[in-house]
């Protein structure tokens, strides 16, 4: 019994002393995670450093205004101008007179645009003009470029013509137009737009003409303004403008003639070398006469002066002169026409 009670109170002393370890551990392990603790309050004891707000940049969103041609966006022409309402609501009268035209009391009104932001719409005119008589009434849009002074004239003409100028502002010396109207039948008649007037007979008549700029390109063989440019006339018939190679054929006949001397006398001053210019400018007055068959024949004849081996061009600033074959020659001017009917 004495063993059995001894060994009890051995054992109640060891629990006391791995309660004591144990207990002496968790106090050590207590300091040291308080430690930290402490030392993190005295950190947030320190006062904070001022700190400046930075205020959020707030995009402000832009200004909407309305333009004041919104409302005709999405319009063709013939809305625009058909529209008395809109005519009055967009456009101001600048100019109102009164002609006579073969016997007709014409009334020309000219109103132009109140905002410039219509120069922009293609279905938008800076000009409109409203021809009236004989209670017809025809209404013209202009689309000059920038503003401009309007321009009309009555030329001495049979039969009479009203001639509107419209100036494109732009360096192209073709690129003006004139717009032509007729009295037919009682009626105001627009004919369209030509190049120009002049008196291709000399009969003191002022007569229509278009440039034909098929050429005007060079042909890559000469600069573009030295490239020829020829007038087709026009004659107007029954309200209307046609193409009278017949009427006009004296003037035509004229220039090639002019231009079969030039070609010959140049040849003969400088054999090995010239300009093509006369050449192609021959071709196109055969072609407005309507004779282009003849035309061809002409060119082909004309640049044989200078024998089999082609044309010998002398361009700007070479000193040698480039021989061009009558097929390249012929291919290159059968080129630029069937481009200049596919922009026509």
């Amino acid at each position: 019994m004495d063993r059995s009670y001894r060994l009890i109170r051995l054992l109640s002393l060891m629990g006391c002393c791995v309660f004591l370890a144990l207990a002496g551990c968790a106090t050590a392990q207590k300091e040291q995670v308080e430690m930290p603790v402490e030392a993190e309050m005295s950190i947030s004891n320190t006062p904070d450093p001022e700190i400046t707000p930075v205020e959020e940049e707030i995009e402000e969103e832009p200004e909407v205004v309305n333009s004041p041609v919104a409302g005709l966006e999405g319009l063709e022409t013939w809305e625009l101008i058909g529209d008395d309402s809109l005519v009055n609501e967009f456009y101001e009268v600048k100019t109102a007179v009164t002609e006579t035209m073969d016997g007709s009391e014409l009334r020309i009104t000219v109103r132009e645009a109140l905002y410039d932001e219509m120069m922009d719409m293609e279905a938008a005119p800076m000009t409109l003009v409203t021809i009236s008589t004989g209670g017809y009434e025809v209404r013209h849009p202009l689309y000059p470029d920038r503003r401009m002074d309007f321009e009309y004239a009555l030329p001495k003409s049979r039969p009479q013509l009203l001639a509107i100028s419209e100036h494109c502002g732009c360096v192209d010396p073709y690129a003006d137009l004139v717009h032509l109207f007729t009295v037919y039948r009682g009626a105001i008649r627009p004919l369209g737009a030509v190049s120009g007037l002049d008196d291709a007979e000399a009969d003191g008549l002022m007569d229509p003409f278009v440039y034909d700029t098929s050429f005007s390109g060079g042909l890559g063989m000469m600069e573009s303004d030295s490239a020829p440019v020829v007038r087709f006339f026009y004659s107007v018939d029954k309200g209307r403008l046609v193409g009278d190679s017949r009427k006009y054929g004296p003037y035509y006949r004229k220039n090639i003639e002019r231009l079969s001397d030039i070609i010959v006398k140049a040849h003969a001053e400088s054999p090995d070398s010239g300009d093509i210019a006369p050449l192609l400018e021959k071709f196109l007055y055969y072609r407005a006469m309507g004779a282009e068959a003849e035309g061809w024949e002409a060119l082909e004849a004309d640049v044989m002066l200078y024998g089999e081996d082609g044309f010998p061009q002398l361009s700007a600033g070479d000193e040698t002169p480039e021989r061009i074959s009558l097929e390249e020659i012929v291919s290159r001017a059968r080129k630029a026409l069937a481009k200049s009917m596919e922009d026509m």
